[in-house]
């Protein structure tokens, strides 16, 4: 059997300062299955490539006109091939294309052993990519961002080990490993004029990282989940003194009850986790986020203070596809900063009506 797909996806994003920016993205995938056994192995095919292009307001100052608009195209080809033997799984795949002119070649290998039937897998691999930056993506990261930034893709090479599986009512997945980038953006504020030094601009440099991962489900009882993740960054940069306004420690828990109020609120065969209708759930979540470094109006290095937030949320799923909904967010009145001179919104709430067609 021969499985195929093409999709085509684009925007168009713009901010109230004249900049915008347009992305098409063409892509095609093949699927191809070997094997007469159970243990079968396919091979996947995609190829696509990305064209962005962003235009801003150019601004003289002194005589001299600037502008940051600018074209990018990204081809890639991605071919990836898995062997099931048992216990035993690789997935060898090599990421290759072109970018900005520049031809790139990553390897994107997971080598894993099953020692006990899904209790745990241990894993292992390196996968190297090149991922986009662009406007839209880079302004929802961080809201305050200039309307002039540079853009440019970041290379990605990663080399990780770990472990996942299910023990019990428990899951988990556990993972450390190194990253080496190019062109890591970090965010800065903007220090071409004062008056913008409350907007922040973008800044790359070639950066490692030192990582440590986890996440972990633990089904109580029937109807309660109570899980979180954990993750711990090292940056090793190279022309900045820190990894300005990135985040070092990040950690999200949460504990959720869902209660059926009729013999219709069951699982469904096709998923598990998804359920029918006519039940509540009840979920409270907390946030913790270590302070992020970031350069004051003196180029003095500082850390900003902690961030820790709680939000409780309350769910009536009426029917498959109509739900209710009441979130209290920051119930704790944080207000610490996370980008600096940006104050968090403290305790807030929202009601809404959710339907699907």
């Amino acid at each position: 059997d021969l499985n195929y797909r093409g999709d085509v996806d684009f925007y168009v994003y713009s901010d109230n300062f004249g900049s915008s920016e347009f992305s098409i993205t063409p892509s095609f995938s093949l699927e191809k299955w070997f094997g007469k056994s159970k243990e079968k192995h396919p091979l996947v095919l995609d190829i696509g490539l990305n064209y962005l292009s962003f235009k801003d307001l150019p601004v003289t100052i002194d005589s001299v006109t600037t502008t940051s608009s600018k074209n990018l195209l990204l081809f890639y080809f991605h071919p990836t091939f898995t062997v099931n033997a048992g216990a035993f799984k690789s997935r060898l795949c090599v990421n290759l294309g072109v970018n900005n002119r520049r031809f790139f070649i990553h390897p994107d290998v997971e080598l894993s052993y099953d020692l006990a039937k899904g209790v745990a897998t241990i894993y292992a691999g390196a996968n190297g990519q090149v991922r986009q930056n662009n406007f839209r993506s880079l302004s929802r990261y961080n809201p305050f961002l200039v309307s002039n930034p540079d853009i440019r893709h970041s290379n990605y090479l990663e080399f990780f080990g770990g472990a996942r599986g299910s023990v019990k009512k428990i899951t988990y997945d556990i993972r450390a490993g190194y990253t080496l980038t190019q062109d890591l953006p970090f965010f800065m504020n903007d220090r071409d004029s004062l008056s913008q030094f409350s907007r922040f601009r973008p800044v790359y440099d070639t950066c490692n990282i030192i990582f440590v991962r986890g996440n972990l489900d633990f089904r109580l009882i029937k109807n309660l989940l109570i899980g979180g993740t954990i993750g711990y960054n090292i940056y090793q940069t190279r022309q900045f003194e820190k990894a300005f306004h990135l985040p070092t420690f990040e950690s999200n828990f949460f504990v959720q009850y869902d209660l059926y109020l009729s013999p219709k609120g069951k699982q469904t065969t096709k998923s598990k986790d998804r359920k029918v209708s006519n039940y509540l759930s009840f979920r409270g979540e907390l946030f913790v986020n270590a302070g992020i470094p970031y350069l004051n109006e003196n180029s003095e290095t500082k850390l900003l203070q902690g961030l820790y937030d709680f939000s409780f949320n309350v769910r009536y799923q009426a029917t498959k596809n109509i739900a209710v909904f009441a979130d209290l967010n920051n119930i704790i009145h944080n207000q610490n900063q996370r980008w600096y001179l940006y104050r968090q919104v403290g305790f807030n709430g929202m009601l809404g009506l959710e339907v699907k067609f």
